[in-house]
């Protein structure tokens, strides 16, 4: 299953209004902007976050390997601090970027 995209509704609203305040576009293609503005005004709304996209990053630290996020620059320690203890999930622990980047 592919993952949802979405758009930002203020956005898509400010180019309809760009589109029927142009004194360039005929009267019918106003119109239909204008159909759609309505049309798009009234969809339900999501609540999202934009995802951040990362990677390990594998460094040397007194002869061990010590994961660090590419976006966040901290250790993967599953618990304490003291513990060496690494986590190589999909998603950073600290700032939960997604670990999908090459």
């Amino acid at each position: 299953m592919a993952e949802k995209e979405y758009i930002d509704k203020e956005t898509v609203l400010k180019h309809f209004d760009e589109v029927m305040n142009n004194e360039f576009c005929d009267a019918d293609f106003k119109k239909a902007a204008l159909g759609f503005s309505i049309y798009v005004s009234r969809l339900a709304t999501a609540d999202v976050v934009p995802i951040h996209h990362g990677h390990w990053i594998k460094e040397y630290d007194c002869g061990y390997i010590t994961p660090h996020c590419s976006e966040c620059g901290e250790t993967a320690l599953t618990k304490e601090e003291t513990s060496y203890d690494y986590v190589y999930s999909n998603y950073c622990p600290r700032c939960g970027a997604k670990m999908d980047e090459q």
